[in-house]
């Protein structure tokens, strides 16, 4: 037998375990003929059998784990090297068009710069759950007359992946409650800040939105938020104005 990788399922000691299983279950019977014990050996082989499936589960949803976070990596990975591409193709049409003053031309490209930067900014996060979430929100926003703009100022080194399925949950909820995706109008202004200090990262989103001001209602949805923030170890804080709202996310290091 070929050497096994480490972590997958059929494993050295996945074997000895299953094996130990197969060979307990086939001489359980015999010893009902020399033992008086029988009852307390096949409750013991119901319980070995109840933990083996157990452990079964758990390495399989590891084993999907791996090669998801495998899978995303090496996509994410992809994306960075077509967008590096991207940048220099822009640098060039953005030359020429200083050089032949075109403004119209000028001023379009100045909307795909910020586009692009935006793309990098969430690019540069190391949970796949983050860049998927951000990734779709900034691909809806697109289409819209609004102000969009993500920036990404942390490292994200010590950021604890877990984390990413807990809070995009939370991100979504808040971005349903505010109506993001109906703020579509030039004037609005759309603005994500992601940092980080020594003890924390932080999310920061500030909505601009002079045609629809924020209502009293929105305070128990978003104290809501709070609570269910507080459950999983991240702070949630919210602030709003007539015609702004801005909500801060404190994720743990």
């Amino acid at each position: 037998m070929g050497k096994l990788k480490e972590g997958e399922i059929g494993d050295k000691n996945f074997i000895r375990i299953l094996v130990v299983g197969v060979l307990l279950t086939f001489f359980i019977p015999l010893f009902a003929l020399i033992s008086e014990y029988i009852l307390l050996m096949t409750l013991l082989l119901v319980v070995f059998w109840f933990w083996f499936i157990k452990f079964i589960s758990q390495e399989i949803f590891k084993n999907k784990t791996r090669i998801r976070d495998d899978t995303v990596t090496e996509l994410v990975q992809y994306l960075r090297k077509l967008r590096h591409d991207f940048v220099n193709h822009y640098q060039v049409l953005y030359g020429i068009a200083q050089i032949s003053k075109d403004t119209r031309l000028l001023k379009h490209l100045e909307k795909v710069k910020i586009l692009n930067n935006n793309y990098g900014s969430i690019l540069k996060l190391s949970q796949y759950d983050l860049v998927q979430y951000f990734l779709k929100q900034l691909a809806c926003q697109s289409d819209t007359e609004s102000h969009y703009q993500l920036t990404n100022s942390a490292s994200w080194e010590d950021f604890n992946n877990s984390y990413g399925p807990k809070i995009v949950p939370l991100l979504d909820r808040v971005c349903q409650l505010i109506s993001l995706e109906k703020i579509v109008h030039p004037s609005s202004m759309i603005d994500w800040e992601l940092d980080e200090n020594t003890k924390e990262y932080t999310m920061v989103l500030t909505v601009y939105d002079s045609e629809e001001p924020w209502g009293v209602n929105i305070d128990k949805y978003l104290n809501e938020v709070k609570v269910e923030a507080h459950k999983i170890g991240v702070k949630f804080e919210y602030f709003t104005w007539e015609e702004q709202i801005a909500v801060h996310f404190l994720i743990p290091k």
